[in-house]
């Protein structure tokens, strides 16, 4: 998480990369929270090697804030075979707050 601090109230647009290493039967799941308020979920189909930018707009009111963006659904499937291993992850290359 991050602490910001908003100038003024109102609109901000948030734009956040990420890429996912899919596994297992799901894609990767993620959620922008401000201030541990879950705001805007994602679902992050892309790989580790093509990152995207996911957009979400919300209200803040001037003062602090604390911003995270969360992995919902972790994965891990250990092996014998290498090449068997399964293992999910989210990767947050950065967030913008814009407003």
């Amino acid at each position: 998480y991050k602490t910001v601090r908003i100038p003024r109230s109102g609109e901000y647009e948030f734009r956040i990369r990420m890429a996912g290493q899919q596994a297992g039967k799901e894609k990767v799941r993620a959620n922008l929270s401000v201030d541990n308020n879950e705001r805007q979920a994602f679902r992050v189909e892309t790989k580790m090697d093509d990152p995207v930018v996911y957009n979400a707009t919300n209200h803040l009111s001037a003062g602090k804030h604390r911003i995270s963006v969360a992995f919902l659904n972790d994965h891990f499937m250990d092996s014998d075979d290498p090449s068997k291993v399964e293992d999910r992850n989210l990767v947050v290359d950065y967030v913008e707050i814009e407003g």
